[in-house]
């Protein structure tokens, strides 16, 4: 008898938003079936087909806290919407704490194992804000591109300098840390 699993279960095991999860439904790329109440639920035979298949073109979605989880959704869906093949992988957090971004190593190993060709950003500092060029460097030796929607690589090499600098006060300052002067 098959196994069913609610979307967060099936959104962590396969490492994709429940976004995704929605958009693949409707393409019957995965199995469901609906609870009385109308929620979905994921076989786990169909999540484990989809875990062998190799997913090669990637939507990261980032935000920098829990409280921010409407804009991630709006980021999920723009992706799902625009860019149906790739899969979306997200983290909530502004940290640069490998351990507090699973879903940025989750992609830097499988970029450096060659797997994955292609990750579409909103925005560079979606990846990264702090030191967003040793990453391209990283992404780009393991054979992958990286795309940003706001074209902002062509930005002034001024510009760039202002945005790390207002990257970095904003990484080291927090609503606690003005509370103590």
């Amino acid at each position: 008898m098959t196994e069913w699993v609610d979307s967060k279960r099936a959104s962590e095991l396969l490492g994709v938003c429940t976004a995704t999860l929605r958009n693949w439904d409707r393409k019957g790329k995965i199995v469901t079936k609906r609870t009385p109440t109308g929620r979905r639920t994921y076989s786990l035979t169909s999540i484990s087909d989809l875990k062998e298949i190799e997913r090669r073109c990637i939507a990261y979605c980032r935000v920098g806290t829990n409280e921010d989880v409407d804009i991630l959704r709006r980021q999920c869906d723009y992706f799902a919407e625009h860019f149906p093949n790739h899969t979306i992988v997200t983290d909530t957090s502004s940290s640069i704490d490998e351990h507090r971004r699973p879903g940025l190593v989750n992609l830097l190993n499988r970029v450096l194992e060659g797997t994955i060709d292609e990750i579409v950003v909103l925005h560079r500092d979606r990846l990264s804000r702090v030191s967003y060029n040793i990453l391209e460097i990283v992404i780009k030796h393991g054979g992958c591109r990286i795309i940003s929607l706001d074209n902002s690589a062509y930005a002034s090499t001024q510009l760039e300098l202002a945005r790390d600098m207002l990257s970095l006060s904003l990484l080291f300052s927090s609503p606690k840390d003005l509370k103590s002067l």
